[in-house]
């Protein structure tokens, strides 16, 4: 005989309202069952205990699974390989890893237009020469994004990825704005070299009165220096300094307070944060001259006086120099550096000093020598941002040029001793001169830079270097001058300073 079970209208209720309707993963990988009553139960976690075990790597293999058909679809199956634990055990994939259609490399440094060659930047070069997608701007960046086409590559264009506009404050304004005039250089910008070497320019102006630590602007973070760094401007034709912080990359306007001048960015440069390999003076083969040692209060915050030589072998230099012994004497030993980081031939360098003018020769027997005008009493600081020498080696493996001649009388000095006029355009695309010259005209046209490829683009830039112990004042004359007389585009002219001798040596810039 059968049986049945009967419920009341309560257990009814309690039975319906028990019942799971919904269910959702949680953030945390839970599984939340919700019932017709509105309570949660949480289920445990769902997330699955396997992981991958691999390598770190670019290389990723896709193959495809199944017929298409409702029943057995297309499968897409991606293997990564060697992802680095650390990626797999977070749950992060790198989207990076996977290779893309386009590359990034960089232009011949001779590279003046049509096919050409490209180097990645691995380092290997590519096995043919590569056709334009895009037309070449040679005062453009060097470097140039591929796109794969069959077999080989088409070079799509050139990369501004590196440019950073610096973001101006109150107290400063281009200088163009300022005065309605578009003849100097109007974009002040930060760029970051492939190579790691960051280099400012544009022409600002002080906005009213600015008194010392006002900050005049931004650069970017990618642009910041490991430590930070006082460096030699020109500042309404006067010798002057702004200080980089490395903590928020502030551009900070240095000593006594000025008036609506100008303040010139152009040519200011160095190592950003993590590229170079820094030796304190002292070590690596390097020693103190009797007069001179660190300013050890200043170490924490602009680093030990230093140098580095980079991959194209020129040396950079970092850090303030105390003098220790009241010091006059031309040429006296500030430190010696070991054979493979000296000059090939004596160099004249600009830097600063007590917020002003400074100078240094870069010598092939000794290292940094101290030089007259100096600010050299006890207690003095001389600040070492800024300087790059020039090497045996940064000579010979680069590609300087030489001008057939230099016009409005000026002539090489002595070459036997000294640098002669010459100029530089680096794998990486920073722009150098060198040169020590004398007996021409001042504010006239020395020589007219023969490539497109250094000319600016953005107005005149001005740029600080030495003449006859104090300091000089050099234009890079831009595309928009007028063509003829001592303003044509690419010209270089020695507007302020000296003619008994004129430095070209260590200056930069970028288009």
């Amino acid at each position: 005989m059968g049986s049945a079970t009967f419920f009341d209208s309560t257990r009814m209720k309690q039975i319906e309202d028990t019942t799971v309707v919904t269910g959702e993963v949680d953030p945390q990988n839970h599984l939340i069952l919700t019932q017709r009553n509105g309570d949660q139960i949480d289920a445990g976690s769902i997330a699955s205990n396997a992981k991958m075990v691999a390598e770190d790597s670019a290389s990723v293999d896709v193959t495809v699974g199944g017929n298409g058909s409702d029943i057995s679809p297309f499968q897409i199956k991606a293997e990564v390989k060697k992802i680095p634990a650390s990626a797999v055990d977070s749950g992060v994939f790198d989207l990076a890893r996977i290779p893309d259609q386009t590359v990034v490399g960089m232009l011949p440094p001779a590279y003046r237009g049509g096919d050409t060659f490209v180097k990645m930047l691995n380092g290997v070069w590519t096995d043919t020469e590569l056709k334009w997608a895009s037309k070449y701007v040679p005062n453009g960046s060097r470097m140039v994004r591929l796109l794969k086409s069959g077999p080989t590559w088409v070079i799509l264009g050139q990369v501004e990825d590196g440019t950073y506009p610096i973001e101006l404050t109150a107290a400063a304004t281009t200088y163009g704005e300022q005065n309605q005039i578009n003849v100097f250089s109007t974009f002040p910008r930060a760029v970051r070299l492939p190579s790691g070497i960051v280099v400012l320019s544009g022409l600002i102006a002080l906005v009213g009165t600015v008194t010392v630590d006002t900050v005049l602007g931004y650069i970017s973070m990618d642009c910041v220096p490991d430590k930070d760094l006082i460096i030699a401007c020109e500042m309404g034709d006067t010798a002057r300094t702004v200080r980089i912080r490395a903590s928020d990359g502030a551009i900070l306007f240095q000593g006594p307070p000025a008036t609506n001048s100008y303040i010139s960015l152009d040519g200011l440069a160095w190592p950003a944060a993590g590229v170079a390999t820094w030796t304190p003076v002292g070590e690596g083969g390097s020693a103190w001259g009797a007069n001179f040692g660190p300013r050890q209060l200043w170490v924490d915050t602009f680093g030990a006086p230093s140098f580095w030589k980079d991959p194209y072998g020129m040396v950079w230099f970092r850090g303030i120099v105390e003098v220790k012994v009241t010091t006059s004497a031309d040429d006296t030993i500030m430190f010696t550096l070991p054979p493979t980081h000296r000059a090939d031939i004596s160099q004249h360098l600009r830097g600063c000093g007590n917020d002003g003018f400074a100078h240094f020769g870069f010598a092939p027997t000794v290292g940094i020598q101290f030089k007259i005008n100096n600010p050299g009493g006890i207690g003095a600081w001389l600040g070492l941002s800024g300087l790059v020498g020039v090497t045996a080696d940064a000579r010979l493996n680069n590609g300087w040029v030489t001008p057939r001649a230099l016009i409005n009388g000026w002539i090489n000095y002595n070459t036997s001793s000294y640098t002669r006029a010459s100029y530089l355009l680096r794998e990486d695309g920073l722009r150098m001169s060198a040169g020590l010259l004398g007996s021409g005209t001042l504010g006239t046209r020395v020589l007219s830079l023969k490539d497109k490829e250094y000319w600016p683009d953005n107005g005149r830039i001005i740029i600080s270097s030495v003449a006859a112990g104090g300091r000089g004042r050099i234009d890079i004359c831009s595309t928009r001058e007028i063509q003829g007389g001592h303003y044509e585009a690419g010209g270089v002219l020695l507007q302020q300073g000296s003619n008994i001798w004129y430095s070209l040596d260590g200056r930069m810039w970028i288009p």
